[in-house]
């Protein structure tokens, strides 16, 4: 099994603005947010709406905090310490092996579970624990400072170097997938605030006016808020997409990847609670 199967990811993601029409969908998307550090501050959210693939522009980390809008399942600052680069290489050893030992959140506690040489779970209640004795792919150990530098030696392996690629790119495809869901939380609380059900409008106009004017144009075309929250919507399940449709060509997202959208369905519902209260 792949050590990426012990994550799981939503397909909730945020929206866009400028009319599609016939518009090419690769010019649709050359400004598109990929929803890394190396993302812009004027990139645009790729959504649809009404069925149209559309480009929003991006509520600023300004407009996200005024609104206390904040979805974390991992750390970014954690993440980019162990993992600099998105796509897994090169990832920081020592940093990396400390999460694993150290760190009590269930996602440390899933990334153990790739190295079963090294964890196990001896109080029988689903937390993986460092061993304390035993035989690993790099030797025998009989003490946990012993096995936790049997562990660091593995992942200086080659095997090991595969894992710990695996899970980084895991691990930011997550952060990208949070940091769309924050922007559809942001664009439905700009739509609830200027139908008056959320309060803030002062507050939507000087930290979120860009937003807030391309939600409020178009909020009278639709019965509830939860109209801006959609995504381009591809069929994740298709394994050979359209290279030519809009959506395939927008599919720059955490929650557009074929990998990671098959094991999207737990996430999912987890976000479709949280939006809950927001999507009346």
């Amino acid at each position: 099994m792949s050590a990426a199967r012990w994550f799981c990811f939503g397909v909730v993601v945020a929206l866009s603005l400028h009319a599609v029409g016939a518009q090419n969908a690769t010019e649709l998307c050359s400004n598109a947010c990929s929803f890394t550090s190396d993302d812009h501050s004027t990139c645009d959210v790729i959504g649809k709406f009404q069925g149209e693939l559309v480009a929003w522009s991006k509520c600023s980390q300004v407009c996200l905090d005024a609104f206390s809008i904040r979805i974390e399942g991992v750390n970014r600052f954690q993440v980019e310490n162990m993992f600099p680069n998105p796509n897994g290489a090169n990832g920081n050893v020592n940093s990396f092996a400390s999460f694993l030992r150290f760190d009590s959140s269930s996602t440390a506690n899933g990334a153990r579970a790739a190295f079963g040489d090294y964890f196990k779970d001896d109080n029988f209640n689903g937390i993986l624990t460092l061993i304390s004795s035993g035989s690993t792919p790099t030797g025998f150990c009989n003490s946990q400072s012993a096995c936790y530098d049997n562990l660091k030696s593995y992942l200086n392996t080659p095997a090991g170097q595969a894992i710990m690629e695996d899970i980084g790119q895991t691990l930011w495809l997550q952060l990208q997938l949070e940091n769309e869901l924050e922007q559809s939380v942001c664009r439905i609380r700009m739509c609830n605030v200027h139908r008056g059900v959320d309060s803030g409008r002062s507050t939507a106009l000087s930290h979120c006016y860009s937003v807030y004017e391309e939600v409020a144009s178009r909020e009278s075309q639709v019965f509830g808020c939860s109209a801006f929250g959609f995504g381009p919507g591809f069929d994740v399940t298709d394994p050979n997409p359209d290279p030519n449709s809009q959506a395939y060509a927008c599919g720059v997202s955490a929650a557009h990847n074929p990998t990671s959208a098959a094991l999207a369905l737990p996430l999912l519902v987890a976000a479709l609670t949280a939006l809950q209260a927001l999507l009346l």
